[in-house]
Protein backbone atom coordinates (compact mmCIF):
# COMPACT_ATOMS: atom_id res chain seq x y z
CA UNK A 1 0.00 0.00 0.00
CA UNK A 2 2.69 2.50 0.99
CA UNK A 3 6.45 2.54 1.61
CA UNK A 4 8.10 5.28 3.67
CA UNK A 5 11.86 5.78 3.88
CA UNK A 6 13.04 7.64 6.99
CA UNK A 7 16.71 8.56 6.63
CA UNK A 8 19.14 8.81 9.51
CA UNK A 9 19.08 7.42 13.05
CA UNK A 10 15.69 6.71 14.57
CA UNK A 11 16.45 4.52 17.61
CA UNK A 12 14.16 6.51 19.92
CA UNK A 13 11.14 5.63 17.77
CA UNK A 14 12.10 2.36 16.07
CA UNK A 15 14.56 0.53 18.35
CA UNK A 16 18.31 0.03 18.61
CA UNK A 17 18.81 -1.30 15.06
CA UNK A 18 17.44 1.86 13.40
CA UNK A 19 20.81 3.60 13.23
CA UNK A 20 20.97 4.26 9.46
CA UNK A 21 17.29 4.66 8.64
CA UNK A 22 13.93 2.91 8.58
CA UNK A 23 11.80 1.49 5.79
CA UNK A 24 8.18 1.51 6.94
CA UNK A 25 5.90 -0.69 4.80
CA UNK A 26 2.12 -0.38 5.18
CA UNK A 27 0.14 -3.18 3.57
CA UNK A 28 -3.19 -2.83 1.77
CA UNK A 29 -6.31 -3.66 3.79
CA UNK A 30 -8.08 -6.87 2.68
CA UNK A 31 -11.31 -4.98 1.91
CA UNK A 32 -9.45 -2.82 -0.64
CA UNK A 33 -8.36 -5.81 -2.79
CA UNK A 34 -11.06 -8.47 -2.63
CA UNK A 35 -10.93 -11.50 -4.88
CA UNK A 36 -8.33 -14.06 -5.89
CA UNK A 37 -4.87 -13.40 -7.28
CA UNK A 38 -2.51 -16.06 -8.60
CA UNK A 39 1.09 -15.05 -9.21
CA UNK A 40 3.70 -17.13 -11.06
CA UNK A 41 7.12 -15.65 -11.83
CA UNK A 42 10.51 -16.85 -13.07
CA UNK A 43 13.83 -15.08 -13.31
CA UNK A 44 17.59 -15.33 -13.44
CA UNK A 45 19.57 -17.81 -11.33
CA UNK A 46 16.82 -20.37 -11.93
CA UNK A 47 14.47 -18.55 -9.58
CA UNK A 48 10.78 -19.44 -9.45
CA UNK A 49 8.03 -18.05 -7.26
CA UNK A 50 4.32 -18.76 -7.12
CA UNK A 51 1.62 -17.79 -4.67
CA UNK A 52 -2.13 -17.50 -4.37
CA UNK A 53 -3.98 -14.85 -2.38
CA UNK A 54 -7.69 -14.63 -1.55
CA UNK A 55 -9.44 -11.65 0.09
CA UNK A 56 -13.08 -11.16 0.99
CA UNK A 57 -15.43 -8.97 3.04
CA UNK A 58 -18.36 -10.15 5.16
CA UNK A 59 -20.15 -7.21 6.80
CA UNK A 60 -17.64 -5.41 9.04
CA UNK A 61 -15.16 -8.27 8.80
CA UNK A 62 -12.57 -8.55 6.02
CA UNK A 63 -9.86 -11.15 5.65
CA UNK A 64 -6.97 -12.23 3.42
CA UNK A 65 -5.09 -15.53 3.13
CA UNK A 66 -1.94 -16.28 1.15
CA UNK A 67 0.12 -19.39 0.37
CA UNK A 68 3.25 -19.59 -1.74
CA UNK A 69 6.77 -20.77 -2.34
CA UNK A 70 10.11 -19.75 -3.82
CA UNK A 71 13.19 -21.55 -5.16
CA UNK A 72 16.36 -20.16 -6.74
CA UNK A 73 20.15 -20.27 -6.80
CA UNK A 74 22.16 -18.03 -4.48
CA UNK A 75 24.62 -15.32 -5.50
CA UNK A 76 26.81 -16.29 -2.52
CA UNK A 77 30.30 -17.65 -3.31
CA UNK A 78 32.68 -19.71 -1.22
CA UNK A 79 35.45 -17.99 0.80
CA UNK A 80 37.27 -21.20 1.74
CA UNK A 81 41.08 -21.23 1.38
CA UNK A 82 41.20 -17.42 1.01
CA UNK A 83 39.23 -17.60 -2.23
CA UNK A 84 37.64 -14.15 -1.80
CA UNK A 85 35.16 -12.76 -4.33
CA UNK A 86 36.45 -9.16 -4.06
CA UNK A 87 39.40 -7.17 -2.72
CA UNK A 88 39.32 -5.79 0.79
CA UNK A 89 38.58 -9.03 2.61
CA UNK A 90 41.25 -10.25 5.05
CA UNK A 91 42.24 -13.44 6.84
CA UNK A 92 39.36 -12.75 9.26
CA UNK A 93 36.98 -13.43 6.36
CA UNK A 94 38.49 -16.83 5.51
CA UNK A 95 36.00 -19.68 5.99
CA UNK A 96 36.58 -23.31 6.99
CA UNK A 97 33.71 -24.88 5.05
CA UNK A 98 32.17 -24.28 1.64
CA UNK A 99 28.85 -22.56 1.30
CA UNK A 100 26.05 -24.88 0.12
CA UNK A 101 25.37 -24.91 -3.62
CA UNK A 102 21.82 -26.21 -3.10
CA UNK A 103 18.97 -23.94 -4.16
CA UNK A 104 17.44 -21.54 -1.66
CA UNK A 105 13.87 -22.66 -0.96
CA UNK A 106 11.06 -21.19 1.08
CA UNK A 107 7.40 -21.88 1.62
CA UNK A 108 5.15 -19.34 3.29
CA UNK A 109 1.61 -18.67 4.36
CA UNK A 110 -0.23 -15.87 6.14
CA UNK A 111 -3.68 -14.72 7.20
CA UNK A 112 -5.03 -11.29 8.16
CA UNK A 113 -8.40 -10.41 9.69
CA UNK A 114 -9.70 -6.84 10.05
CA UNK A 115 -12.83 -5.95 12.00
CA UNK A 116 -14.35 -2.45 11.91
CA UNK A 117 -15.75 -1.61 15.33
CA UNK A 118 -17.39 1.55 13.97
CA UNK A 119 -16.67 4.20 11.33
CA UNK A 120 -13.60 5.49 13.19
CA UNK A 121 -11.94 2.41 14.68
CA UNK A 122 -10.86 -1.10 13.74
CA UNK A 123 -8.85 -4.05 15.04
CA UNK A 124 -6.43 -6.20 13.05
CA UNK A 125 -5.01 -9.64 13.77
CA UNK A 126 -2.57 -11.33 11.44
CA UNK A 127 0.11 -13.96 11.43
CA UNK A 128 2.20 -16.12 9.20
CA UNK A 129 4.84 -18.77 8.87
CA UNK A 130 7.82 -19.18 6.56
CA UNK A 131 10.17 -22.14 6.31
CA UNK A 132 13.53 -21.43 4.64
CA UNK A 133 16.36 -23.69 3.48
CA UNK A 134 19.94 -22.99 2.35
CA UNK A 135 19.99 -19.22 2.78
CA UNK A 136 23.21 -17.48 3.87
CA UNK A 137 22.98 -14.72 6.47
CA UNK A 138 25.61 -12.29 7.75
CA UNK A 139 26.01 -12.14 11.53
CA UNK A 140 28.43 -10.62 14.02
CA UNK A 141 30.52 -13.82 13.88
CA UNK A 142 30.63 -13.99 10.07
CA UNK A 143 28.48 -15.65 7.47
CA UNK A 144 26.16 -18.47 8.54
CA UNK A 145 24.53 -21.12 6.33
CA UNK A 146 20.92 -21.80 7.30
CA UNK A 147 20.11 -25.44 6.59
CA UNK A 148 16.42 -25.31 7.55
CA UNK A 149 14.65 -22.78 9.78
CA UNK A 150 11.16 -21.50 10.53
CA UNK A 151 10.19 -17.84 10.83
CA UNK A 152 6.76 -17.39 12.45
CA UNK A 153 5.29 -13.93 13.09
CA UNK A 154 2.12 -12.26 14.40
CA UNK A 155 0.62 -8.80 14.87
CA UNK A 156 -2.39 -7.40 16.73
CA UNK A 157 -3.45 -3.79 16.28
CA UNK A 158 -6.16 -1.36 17.42
CA UNK A 159 -6.57 1.96 15.63
CA UNK A 160 -9.18 4.61 16.29
CA UNK A 161 -10.04 7.96 17.87
CA UNK A 162 -6.44 9.20 17.72
CA UNK A 163 -5.01 6.08 19.35
CA UNK A 164 -2.93 3.30 17.80
CA UNK A 165 -1.97 0.31 19.98
CA UNK A 166 0.01 -2.55 18.53
CA UNK A 167 1.74 -5.75 19.59
CA UNK A 168 3.89 -7.72 17.19
CA UNK A 169 6.35 -10.58 17.42
CA UNK A 170 8.58 -12.54 15.10
CA UNK A 171 10.66 -15.64 15.62
CA UNK A 172 13.50 -17.57 14.07
CA UNK A 173 13.83 -21.22 15.04
CA UNK A 174 16.17 -23.86 13.67
CA UNK A 175 14.66 -27.08 12.39
CA UNK A 176 18.22 -28.20 11.52
CA UNK A 177 21.35 -26.52 13.00
CA UNK A 178 22.92 -23.60 11.16
CA UNK A 179 26.57 -23.84 10.08
CA UNK A 180 29.07 -21.10 10.98
CA UNK A 181 31.13 -20.94 7.78
CA UNK A 182 34.15 -19.43 9.59
CA UNK A 183 34.47 -22.35 12.02
CA UNK A 184 32.31 -25.18 10.67
CA UNK A 185 30.53 -25.44 14.01
CA UNK A 186 26.79 -25.98 14.45
CA UNK A 187 24.71 -23.08 15.77
CA UNK A 188 21.22 -23.21 17.22
CA UNK A 189 18.96 -20.18 17.08
CA UNK A 190 15.58 -20.33 18.78
CA UNK A 191 14.49 -16.76 19.35
CA UNK A 192 11.38 -14.60 19.57
CA UNK A 193 11.33 -10.81 19.52
CA UNK A 194 8.29 -9.16 21.12
CA UNK A 195 7.33 -5.50 20.69
CA UNK A 196 4.45 -3.37 21.94
CA UNK A 197 3.70 0.26 21.21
Amino acid sequence: GRIELVRGPGSALYGANAFNGVMNISSIKPKDVTGTRINITAGESESYRSDIRFSNTVGRLSYRTMLGGYQGKSFVTSRKNYNFEYKGLTALNNEQIDVSKDAIRSIYGSMRIDYELDEKSFVTGEGGYTQVENETIVTGIGRVQVQKASRPWMRFNYNGYGLNAMYWANGRNNIEPEKALATGLNLIQDAWIHNAE
